[in-house]
C-alpha cells in the first residue's frame, strides 16, 4: 500500500480481513486499519462502485458499534468520494464533518490529513476553488509541525490536494 502497489494491497487486504474476522478476537483496531487500507486502495484503483458497496455496510456497522476510528476511515479521506460519485456533495460534506467532529482537537493527527483530503475534494467538486486553496494553505503549517508530512505517503497525499487546489 505505502509503495503504491494497490492491486497487491487489495489482494492482501481481503485475505487479512478474512483472517481477522474469522480467527481473531479483540482486533477492532487492526480490522479497521486493514479496511482503511483496502478502501483507499479501491479509491486509488478507481473501483468506486466496489468501494461504495463495501463502505455502506461497513459504515452502518462502525456507527452502531460507536467506533469513531473505523467510521473516520470510511467517512473521510478518499473513501468520502463515493458520495461525490453519486453527485451528493452535501452528504459527502456532512459525513466528513461528522467524522472529524468527534476527533481530538488536542493535537494534529493523521485523521486531520484525511479530513483535508475529503474537504478539498468536496470543495473542488463544488467549484469552491478559493475555499480549497485556503483550506490547504492554512493546514500546511500544522500538518508539518505535527510531523505528518515527514512520512512520504502523507506528503504525497498533501502535495496532491495542494496541487489540485492550486490549479
Amino acid at each position: 500500500y505505502l509503495v503504491g502497489d494497490w492491486n497487491h494491497a487489495l489482494e492482501h487486504g481481503r485475505v487479512a480481513i478474512d483472517l481477522l474476522r474469522n480467527t481473531c478476537r479483540g482486533v477492532a483496531w487492526e480490522l479497521a486499519t486493514t479496511r482503511q487500507l483496502l478502501f483507499w486502495s479501491l479509491a486509488f484503483t478507481g473501483r468506486l462502485q466496489e468501494l461504495s458497496g463495501l463502505s455502506g455496510s461497513n459504515l452502518r456497522e462502525t456507527l452502531e458499534a460507536g467506533d469513531h476510528y473505523a467510521a473516520m476511515s470510511i467517512r473521510s479521506g478518499l473513501p468520502n468520494m463515493v458520495w461525490l460519485m453519486e453527485d451528493d456533495p452535501i452528504r459527502a460534506r456532512r459525513e466528513a464533518d461528522a467524522a472529524i467532529a468527534v476527533w481530538s482537537k488536542a493535537g494534529v493527527f493523521l485523521q486531520h490529513l484525511m479530513d483535508l483530503v475529503a474537504q478539498v475534494n468536496i470543495d473542488l467538486y463544488q467549484g469552491m476553488t478559493a475555499a480549497a486553496w485556503e483550506r490547504v494553505r492554512s493546514a500546511r503549517k500544522s500538518l508539518n509541525e505535527a510531523g505528518l508530512l515527514r512520512v512520504e505517503f502523507n506528503r504525497i497525499l498533501f502535495l496532491d490536494v495542494e496541487g489540485r487546489a492550486a490549479l
